[in-house]
């Protein structure tokens, strides 16, 4: 699992999510933008979700148990301004897959939102035990 998730946060990590293709890959394209056959395009081929946090985070935790508690505490944190700025209390459907990772899509996306409402939930089990 290790091996997985140290290839997730070299390749495909930012600070807003998980990229849905290496920069290095051929046909990276982390910008999602400009008319709708481009936005289309780029859609999964570099930009960041913000839901794909949910298993990464997991795996993090389960892999460096209290140790890794403050990188997640302090990429969540990373969200305030998002959710103070587009849509309160919400976060953006994507985001770029390079600096400085500028929200894209829908202001609110629910499935972002509640993953990161789940991984707080997930971050007590370890900041109580």
């Amino acid at each position: 699992m290790q091996t997985v998730l140290d290839f997730a946060t070299k390749e495909l990590f930012t600070p807003k999510g998980l990229r849905t293709l290496s920069p290095k890959s051929q046909g990276y394209t982390p910008c999602c933008a400009g008319v709708a056959m481009n936005r289309e395009y780029a859609y999964h081929q570099g930009t960041a979700w913000t839901w794909l946090f949910g298993a990464y985070f997991e795996a993090y935790l389960k892999i460096f148990n209290l140790s890794g508690v403050s990188f997640v505490e302090r990429i969540i944190a990373g969200f305030d301004e998002e959710m103070s700025s587009r849509c309160i209390g919400s976060v953006s459907e994507l985001f770029d897959g390079n600096p400085p990772f500028e929200g894209r899509g829908s202001v609110s996306y629910a499935v972002n939102t509640a993953e990161l409402l789940r991984i707080i939930k997930l971050l007590k089990k370890y900041t109580l035990d």
